[in-house]
């Protein structure tokens, strides 16, 4: 029981130092458990977060804020609709240190449910970071569109974060950065592939054997509106040079003669009357 509780200790421990050193953007508002309804029409709260600026991006980095309403556990997490986009941030309320934006739901597009937002912030070459509400309740809702996989109300959403620089401004190569790290085992938006290595001066080999995971392509028979997790795949650039040499083979002579096409002929050319065909 003791050691039970000492891991419990330690994962606690774990997940607020995680907390503390992605604490970029932190979503202070809809509180866990708020219930908005849409008796009016549409379900109106306010969306409230504050920016650490011990880490990158800062507020001064930001370029662009998006909304979007989500729900259901990560693993399976669904958005279904924009609810601000390309929000700049000379339109963003602050207030001593807090941002705040006015959200509305219309109340045809979903149905009664736990959602959460998604608070994307975009960094230009900074980079951008995700971050997620807590789990809130629309009431009153009329649309169709229903949560099918669903979380506890206390379940952790963990956030995104891709930066392109250090905490303390310095820019860095961010292939470097993930090099190290298997292409299966990423999970950011943006996967960068295996970089090609340098060859060996001498071939030993006598064949062919594949240093990475196969991968493989599906398509979705139905377009799906749910949130996929990566975007693109970025193949890193070699870190060696090669060394080029010309084609040292002597070229081929030009056809110093000709031949008659006769010779080349095997079939005998014959008339064809016309007017013949055309009465056919």
């Amino acid at each position: 029981m003791r050691t039970s509780s000492s891991f419990g200790l330690v994962l606690w421990l774990l997940i607020q130092a995680v907390q503390l050193v992605w604490a970029d953007v932190s979503v202070l508002k809809p509180e866990m458990g708020s219930r908005f309804s849409a008796k009016s029409g549409k379900a109106q709260f306010e969306l409230v977060w504050r920016i650490d600026e011990s880490t990158y991006p800062k507020a001064d980095e930001i370029e662009i804020y998006n909304v979007t309403l989500c729900g259901g556990p990560l693993d399976k997490l669904t958005c279904m609709m924009n609810l601000a986009n390309d929000v700049l941030p000379s339109d963003v309320k602050e207030e001593n240190g807090e941002l705040s934006l006015a959200l509305s739901v219309d109340a045809n597009i979903v149905a009664d449910g736990m959602y959460m937002v998604q608070l994307t912030a975009n960094a230009g070459v900074m980079g951008y970071t995700i971050n997620y509400s807590k789990r809130f309740y629309l009431e009153d809702m009329k649309g169709p569109q229903k949560i099918t996989a669903t979380a506890p109300l206390d379940h952790p959403l963990w956030g995104e974060v891709h930066i392109t620089a250090h905490k303390d401004g310095q820019l860095f190569d961010p292939t470097a950065e993930y090099a190290s790290v298997p292409y299966l085992s990423q999970t950011a938006r943006t996967r960068y592939a295996p970089m090609q290595t340098q060859p060996a001066t001498k071939i030993s080999a006598t064949t062919w054997v594949n240093p990475h995971p196969v991968t493989s392509v599906s398509y979705f028979s139905v377009i799906r509106s749910d949130l996929l997790y990566q975007q693109t795949t970025i193949t890193r650039s070699r870190t060696y040079e090669i060394s080029l040499h010309p084609n040292f083979a002597t070229p081929l002579p030009h056809p110093s003669t000709w031949y008659d096409p006769k010779e080349r002929q095997t079939l005998s050319t014959r008339k064809v009357n016309l007017n013949h065909l055309s009465q056919r």
